[in-house]
């Protein structure tokens, strides 16, 4: 009977192990033995609001602008076929695009656009050349 339940106790531990090995695999950032030390260090959880110090704001902090992206777009459509239809036959002539939903207040409309580009004067080349190749409108926008 003894053995038995050493079994199970060392097949329990066994299992427990396995379990708190995988948190920490699965989740290193979340759970490190770093965590524990510095909470230990904090004290507990009411201790340690009252010990918070905001760092100070920089008065010359310069805001960095938004960084503005622009993408070809072939069309909006009414149904999620048409667009669906217009990505195949961009496909077709090996342009990869893709449709996206947009939310208005007649409906859900479809627009296929085709990639993300950091600069507006390659987005504008990229759909001309587009456009001459395949015959089929695309204009550059702002994403």
């Amino acid at each position: 009977m003894e053995k038995k339940s050493y079994r199970f106790f060392f097949s329990f531990t066994g299992i427990a192990a396995l379990f708190v090995f995988g948190l920490f695999y699965f989740f290193p950032d979340q759970i490190s033995f770093s965590t524990f030390r510095e909470k230990k260090k904090q004290g507990l959880f009411y201790e340690v609001i009252g010990s918070y110090k905001k760092e100070p704001q920089k008065e010359h902090e310069e805001e960095q602008p938004e960084k503005i992206y622009y993408t070809i777009e072939f069309g909006v459509f009414k149904t999620e076929e048409e667009a669906r239809e217009q990505v195949g036959v961009l496909a077709e002539k090996k342009i990869e695009a893709f449709y996206s939903p947009l939310s208005t207040e007649d409906g859900t409309l479809y627009r296929v656009r085709k990639g993300l580009y950091s600069k507006q004067k390659t987005a504008e080349e990229e759909a001309s050349r587009v456009e001459l190749s395949t015959n089929i409108s695309a204009k550059a926008l702002k994403f």
